[in-house]
């Protein structure tokens, strides 16, 4: 036996033929992966196989044997809806994942004008990148009342500033709920301790 021997790739050796260096299956069925070729041939054939893998561009082959051995595993997984089962499945999912965010943001809605409700302390009112802005013409001092106490406005927020600004209040948002939720939770703790046990 010569060293140069060579395993014969699974797709050969499931067909019980020769392996050359020209075959088409030796780069993407090895011989230590049967299964691949098994269920790929028992799915779509291994003429059909062939005749794809040659009609393809070199750089193509790999995804598209790959697409192969993952669609012939869902067919066999599900011989009625194969893939489209999966596909349905992963939508569900999305479906419900879209209806739960709504809902969440529904629940949070009157919670985002909370942090405009807060007071703020003189010391918030103007911020170090506001601080830099004072010296700049697209910020306006506003009556003397409100320079006096360093308050600034600009004419148009950058975006990234905004989107900031609605992080910011829907975290409030949510640490104020959750603070409610805490406190309550501790008042029926406390209300359930304090009751006399019921004879």
């Amino acid at each position: 036996m010569s060293s140069s021997y060579t395993h014969p790739c699974a797709a050969c050796r499931a067909r019980r033929r020769k392996c050359t260096p020209q075959c088409v299956f030796k780069p993407y069925f090895p011989f230590d992966q049967p299964l691949k070729f098994e269920k790929v041939n028992e799915v779509f054939g291994a003429k059909n196989v062939a005749k794809l893998i040659c009609e393809l561009d070199v750089h193509l082959r790999e995804d598209a044997v790959n697409s192969l051995v993952y669609e012939a595993e869902a067919w066999l997984r599900n011989p009625v809806y194969g893939c489209d089962a999966i596909i349905s499945d992963l939508l569900a999912k999305l479906k419900k994942a879209e209806t739960d965010l709504h809902d969440a943001k529904k629940k949070l809605a009157p919670y985002s004008g909370l942090r405009a409700k807060m007071p703020v302390s003189k010391s918030q009112l103007v911020m170090p990148q506001q601080q830099q802005l004072v010296n700049t013409p697209s910020v306006v001092n506003v009556c003397g009342e409100c320079s006096s106490m360093g308050l600034v406005i600009r004419e148009q927020p950058s975006e990234h500033q905004h989107h900031q600004q609605q992080e910011d209040q829907l975290l409030a948002a949510m640490k104020a709920a959750r603070d409610r939720l805490l406190v309550q939770s501790i008042q029926t703790t406390q209300q359930q301790q304090a009751a006399p046990p019921q004879a």
